[in-house]
């Protein structure tokens, strides 16, 4: 048996690829080399030789009370049930499983089982009285060989096996594994409203069971979604299926004993968020045939806005994350109890990524202010927990930036965008080996896009590696933007606006509404409405790059004198440079290292030149700012060991 199984292991990867794919590890955390040794204890082990006993036949599944408050009850409508296989599925699911595929499986249940032995009883001993920055530290064998599996193999197999067609169907993955049908769809979890019995080892395997079928199903899920056409009842299922694993995490009698990899745990809430995303947008289109427009309105609970939030603050509740966060900004006593949730790293890292997760919603539905309120407790200036996950670590910074630019508030929208940017920029060499480099990549194109509109919009210096790429991408549309506009509404002041407009859509998130009736074309107009807010500031603003670029050329002249050469009367000079004045006052954060929220700042005007009126008299005020002419020696000195180096390399 186990030569069968080393055979079909072959086929899709060699002992040599595996070892080669180990050094991706660094992708997940990229902030410091120590982050390996803090979060496993050491250095990851060769992967793990493959189970050579046959599948659990552990089939306990104890059904009881339910006290689940998300629970659905899986209702016959058009659109199928959680349990419904996918036209997606194919022959090949009845038929078999692939030999490659049946090893990947049994090892992925293997490891999740391990990891359920290894951290029953210690995890919380490991997080309970240490650091919040400390969170989501795997320890176990299991852990080691999840994270492999997970971004390696499951990688490698999607790309070979599956690259136009869907994985197995959970329940063949379940007869191949001799789980008991029932947790296909979803099983009656064991709960209990009073304390609980210490559970014993059949009921470990049972919840590993119902975990690691719900998490099979979120990857089947996720599979169609990315990679092919999900129909109706391939999104409802997916939808049932995230409130069955949901609900077996949070509403079981205990915290499941259980660490995963800190990327599947983002990749779970991002996906999450993704698809409710996605079935808000089809909800709201007109393409909706007459059968799938009546199955959505028999099932208004799926992806419905309060569901998708509640369960994001039933994560952040159970595991007390933002007590957690708010202790380790306060210098405050961390070793309180914080419950048994809050205590496992499973539960405070899906905790501090539904923080992310709300800050995203709330900025797909134009609450920017809420979006910032919701990371209140987060300090983007130091190390935080999203700075493990890249994904996270971008996404994070990238909402943040876009809600500082709708609340017009250029200047921290620029130091966001140029910081991730920075750090996109010098971490290149291991995202082009991530399995997510499209996706950062296409999440920096439309941060420059963005970070073009703020500086032309609030001129100032920024990093010299992200203006040269920056000039590289938009340093025409930079040119002309930040010209202005010319007084004229002629075809120039048109293409600004045109400018402007594609810029914004190309940047902005794909906005929600996700409380419009089925049908209707309220998903284009949440892009519209923001669009049209955006374009109003824009306008606004048309003069003011042109009045800027006049008064860098004196020191005092006459407002008659600049209302001459901007074409209009003194009275309506003196109303321009007032919104001016009101223009380039922002709200800033300026409390970086004193632990301020990030929604906090002080007014102020963060660009380059400024002025007062004296009489009829212009008095004109400019800062220099000086160049760092000791950033650009470093620089340069760089450059010229790193080509010493090639040449004696290549010598």
């Amino acid at each position: 048996m186990a030569k069968e199984q080393e055979t079909a292991i072959d086929d899709v990867y060699d002992e040599d690829e595996v070892v080669a794919e180990e050094v991706e590890l660094p992708v997940v955390f990229l902030q410091n080399d120590d982050d390996l040794v803090d979060d496993f204890g050491a250095v990851p082990p060769l992967p793990l030789p493959l189970p050579t006993t046959g599948p659990s036949s552990n089939t306990n599944n104890n059904s009881g009370n339910s006290k689940n408050k998300h629970r659905h009850h899986h209702q016959q409508s058009g659109a199928g049930g959680a349990g419904a296989v996918s036209a997606n599925t194919g022959a090949g699911a009845s038929a078999g499983v692939a030999d490659g595929t049946a090893v990947f499986v049994r090892a992925l249940h293997a490891a999740c089982q391990a990891s359920f032995n290894s951290s029953n009883g210690t995890a919380g001993a490991a997080g309970g009285a240490g650091s919040v920055a400390g969170a989501g530290t795997g320890t176990g064998t299991g852990s080691f060989e999840l994270h492999h599996l997970y971004e390696n193999t499951f990688v490698k197999l999607t790309d070979k096996l599956y690259a136009k067609q869907a994985w197995p169907a959970p329940a063949v993955v379940a007869r191949l594994l001799g789980i008991a049908a029932a947790s296909e769809a979803g099983a009656a979890m064991s709960t209990a409203a009073t304390a609980a019995p210490t559970p014993t080892s059949e009921d470990d395997a049972s919840d590993a069971d119902r975990l690691f079928i719900a998490l099979y199903r979120d990857l089947y899920f996720r599979h169609l979604h990315a990679r092919l056409t999900p129909t109706l009842a391939d999104r409802v299922a997916a939808y049932d299926n995230y409130c069955d694993l949901f609900n077996i995490l949070l509403y079981s009698d205990r915290p499941l004993p259980i660490d995963l990899p800190n990327q599947w745990i983002w990749d779970i809430i991002d996906e999450f968020i993704f698809q409710f995303q996605a079935f808000s947008q089809l909800k709201a289109a007109k393409k909706l045939t007459p059968p799938d427009a009546h199955a959505i309105s028999a099932r208004p609970d799926v992806w419905n806005v309060l569901n998708v939030l509640n369960f994001l603050y039933d994560f952040i509740n159970v595991s007390k994350i933002n007590q957690q966060l708010w202790a380790s900004k306060n210098a405050s006593n961390q070793g309180e109890s914080y419950g048994p949730y809050g205590a496992k790293p499973l539960y405070r890292m899906l905790g501090y990524f539904s923080i992310v997760g709300q800050c995203r919603i709330h900025s797909l539905m134009g609450d920017y202010t809420l979006a910032l309120k919701s990371l209140e407790n987060i300090e983007l200036n130091k190390k935080g927990l999203f700075a493990r996950v890249t994904a996270c670590h971008i996404t994070t910074y990238y909402y943040v930036g876009f809600a500082y630019l709708m609340m017009r508030r250029y200047a921290d929208a620029i130091k966001a965008f140029t910081h991730i940017l920075l750090f996109i920029s010098r971490t290149k060499q291991y995202h082009s080996r991530s399995y997510q480099y499209e996706v950062i990549q296409k999440k920096g194109e439309q941060m420059y896009a963005l970070l073009t509109i703020c500086l032309a919009l609030c001129p100032q210096r920024i990093d010299e590696n992200v203006h040269s790429l920056l000039r590289e991408k938009y340093g025409d549309q930079l040119s002309r933007m930040q010209k202005g506009s010319t007084g004229t509404a002629g075809e120039e002041d048109k293409d600004v606006q045109a400018l402007y407009e594609e810029l914004f859509l190309f940047g902005c998130p794909k906005f929600i509404s996700p409380f419009a009736a089925t049908g209707s074309i309220a998903g284009n107009d949440a892009t519209t409405q923001q669009l049209r807010v955006f374009m109003d500031e824009v306008t606004q603003h048309q003069n003011i790059g042109l009045i800027r670029s006049y008064l860098k050329l004196y020191t005092s002249l006459k407002i008659e004198k600049l209302a001459s050469f901007l074409g209009k009367t003194p009275d309506e000079l003196r109303r321009e440079l007032l919104v001016y004045k009101h223009k380039t006052r922002q709200l800033r954060h300026t409390h970086a290292d004193s632990g301020a929220s990030v929604l906090e700042g002080e007014y102020s005007s963060p660009v380059d030149l400024d002025f007062y009126i004296r009489g009829d008299m212009i008095h004109v005020s400019e800062s220099k700012v000086e160049r760092r002419i000791g950033e650009w020696f470093v620089r340069q000195i760089g450059k010229f060991e790193d080509t010493i180096g090639n040449l004696n390399r290549f010598g």
